[in-house]
C-alpha cells in the first residue's frame, strides 16, 4: 500500500488512491472511471503506470478504435 500512500500525497482521495494502486498491482490494462475530477488529478501525477480513461474516451479509443 506504499503506492496508494504516494498517490494520496499527490492529491488523490484515499479510496481513489487505493483503486489506482490496486489496478497497477494487478497489472490491469486500463482504469476506467466516470469521475472527471479524478481524471484531472491523474493527469498531474507522473508516477501512474496504468492507462486511465473516462468512459467515453475508453469506448472511442479502445473499443471502437476511433
Amino acid at each position: 500500500m506504499d503506492k496508494a500512500l504516494e498517490f494520496e500525497k499527490c492529491g488523490l482521495m484515499g479510496m481513489d488512491a487505493i483503486h489506482i494502486a490496486c489496478a497497477e498491482k494487478a497489472k490491469a490494462d486500463f482504469f476506467v472511471t466516470c469521475d472527471d475530477n479524478l481524471i484531472k488529478k491523474l493527469k498531474r501525477i507522473d508516477k501512474i503506470t496504468i492507462l486511465y480513461y473516462n468512459v467515453i474516451d475508453f469506448a472511442s479509443r479502445e473499443v471502437f478504435k476511433i
